[in-house]
């Protein structure tokens, strides 16, 4: 599959309601160089960004 089918699915969900558009991502709890990610059922590319300082900042800790 590519990137434009990929995009046009993605779409798709947006338009049928079944992704947040404007998710609330967060850390949940974080365990060692673990994270529970509360995702708010966004799409799942864009889970990892708004997480990733807190999990960077605690690799870089241990």
């Amino acid at each position: 599959m590519s990137a434009i089918n990929h995009n046009a699915d993605d779409l798709e969900r947006l338009r049928r309601g079944l992704v947040n558009p404007r998710p609330d991502i967060r850390v949940e709890q974080m365990a060692g160089a673990v994270a529970s990610v509360e995702g708010d059922n966004a799409m799942g590319c864009a889970v990892p960004h708004p997480s990733a300082p807190s999990r960077l900042g605690r690799l870089s800790s241990t």
